[in-house]
C-alpha cells in the first residue's frame, strides 16, 4: 500500500479516493477514446464510399481491431463488391465482401512476406498481429 501511495504520489490514508479518481479518470479517457475512433471511422466510411476502386486500403493507429472489423463488416454489407486491407499500430486486417473476387488469405500472406507478423484466417477475413510496425506503416503510406 506505500509504495502505491508513493507512486501515486498522495499520502497513505488518500490512497483509495486518489486510486478511485485514477480510475474513473482512466475509464472516461478510454470512452473518450473510442468515441473519437468511431467518428473517425464514419468519416472514413464516406471517403471509401466515393472510391472507385475494389481493394480501399486504410491506415489507423490506436484503433481497437475488433472496432475495425465490425467497421469494415458493416461498410461491405454496403458495398460487397469492395474489399478493405486495414492497418493499425500492430495489427493487419483483410475483410473482403460476398461479392469480392479477392482473397483474404492471400493478401494477407503476400504482405506478411513483407512484414514480420503472423496471422491466418479464411478467404473473406484474414488477420495478423504485426511486431514491424513501422514497416506496416510504410505499406500503407
Amino acid at each position: 500500500m506505500t509504495e502505491a501511495a508513493e507512486a501515486l504520489n498522495v499520502p497513505l490514508q488518500e490512497l483509495p479516493s486518489s486510486s478511485q479518481k485514477f480510475f474513473s479518470e482512466w475509464k472516461k479517457e478510454k470512452k473518450e477514446k473510442e468515441s473519437l475512433a468511431l467518428q473517425l471511422l464514419k468519416f472514413k466510411e464516406t471517403e471509401l464510399s466515393n472510391s472507385k476502386e475494389k481493394t480501399l486500403r486504410l491506415f489507423i493507429p490506436g484503433v481497437d481491431s475488433n472496432q475495425l472489423i465490425a467497421f469494415a463488416n458493416q461498410f461491405l454489407s454496403k458495398f460487397p463488391e469492395k474489399t478493405l486491407i486495414i492497418g493499425t499500430t500492430d495489427d493487419l486486417i483483410i475483410v473482403c465482401g460476398n461479392k469480392s473476387t479477392e482473397d483474404a488469405l492471400k493478401i494477407l500472406n503476400s504482405v506478411l512476406k513483407k512484414v514480420k507478423g503472423q496471422g491466418g484466417g479464411s478467404n473473406k477475413i484474414a488477420r495478423a498481429r504485426v511486431t514491424d510496425s513501422g514497416s506496416l506503416k510504410q505499406l500503407f503510406a
